[in-house]
């Protein structure tokens, strides 16, 4: 999970930030009103390259799927439920089984990034506009864990250092 969020990180660069500025730049949106058509561009674009396409390719590619149920394996496998209810590639004597395997890991990492893109938009577009109660992720291995251990049972959190030295 870590490499999929650095991954995501790096791309927000070109994929984030570059169209807001070009929105703005050749359109004349503000911030926010960039931000919004952005975000929305790129709802727009993950919902048909995610999910849609891929969804009608797992629908001819599976016999016993509906198109229905192959919408449905794409969003609980992007968004990191994954139930199981619904398997590609389980068939014994499927053609090109194990390509097909190695292309499902392969969509599932690059959806998966692609869906913590549209995350860290959305986020982007909450903090333009003010809205309360998002605060940012933390920083990757910053805290060890026991830091705050035994907040939640009415415990102080020692003052300057260590307790009982």
């Amino acid at each position: 999970m870590f490499l999929l969020t650095a991954t995501a990180r790096h791309l927000a660069g070109p994929l984030a930030h570059r169209p807001r500025g070009y929105l703005q730049a050749r359109w004349g949106y503000g911030r926010r009103g960039a931000a919004r058509a952005h975000l929305l561009g790129l709802l727009t674009l993950t919902l048909v390259l995610l999910v849609l396409l891929p969804a009608a390719t797992f629908c001819l590619l599976e016999p016993t799927w509906s198109y229905l149920d192959a919408v449905y394996f794409c969003v609980i496998s992007l968004c990191t439920v994954g139930f199981g209810d619904l398997v590609p590639a389980r068939q014994a004597r499927q053609p090109l089984r194990q390509l097909y395997q190695v292309g499902v890991a392969v969509y599932l990492l690059l959806g998966v990034t692609g869906v913590l893109l549209l995350a860290q938009t959305f986020g982007h577009v909450a903090e333009l506009h003010g809205v309360p109660g998002l605060a940012p992720a933390p920083a990757p291995g910053g805290a060890d864990g026991e830091e705050g251990a035994g907040l939640l049972e009415g415990d102080k959190p020692p003052r300057g250092g260590r307790r009982g030295g």
